[in-house]
């Protein structure tokens, strides 16, 4: 199993930790994002992006949520205003959030379309830029819940591996 961290700020790739197990544990990168994910948005302002959500979407388990489209897709969001850790745990297992259907958005004060539409073109072309993205920090998996892409955070490789290291 390979498990990757990729660090993206303005753009680009400031660092990527790619961390090899074949212990057999299929719960690992679940362990890791979530402990990643509590580092940042634990007790936070935090907004999620559903993208084509389901009827059993997390998002709709929440108790407030809005809905619209943007560029054709239908949109699920809820701010949340003190992210706990139970959520997180939900998050880092989620099939949407494996999928990059659940993207964080750290403690912006409002999301509006144009963000969300900039989020989304950058998802499905990583060459995408905008100036609204250079100071946003979000985060998302890909590859089935392989990698964790983590756009405009303080994290460091040696704060990653501090953080990480008793999971490994």
């Amino acid at each position: 199993m390979e498990i990757k961290i990729r660090h993206i700020k303005n753009n680009n790739l400031s660092w990527e930790k790619i961390i090899q197990s074949d212990k057999g544990d299929y719960l690992l990168a679940e362990r890791i994002f979530h402990t990643i994910l509590r580092h940042f948005f634990l007790h936070k302002k935090t907004t999620l992006l559903t993208i084509q959500p389901q009827k059993y979407s997390l998002g709709y388990e929440l108790a407030q949520y809005k809905e619209f489209k943007v560029n054709k897709k239908n949109i699920l969001i809820n701010e949340v205003s003190d992210c706990g850790d139970e959520l997180l745990k939900d998050i880092a297992q989620s099939e949407e959030f494996k999928r990059t259907l659940l993207i964080m958005i750290y403690n912006v004060s409002e999301v509006g379309t144009t963000l969300i539409s900039d989020i989304m073109s950058l998802v499905s072309s990583p060459s995408y830029s905008s100036s609204s993205l250079h100071s946003t920090m979000f985060a998302y998996c890909e590859d089935d819940g392989d990698s964790l892409y983590l756009y405009n955070s303080s994290l460091t490789l040696n704060g990653l591996e501090t953080l990480i290291s008793e999971l490994l």
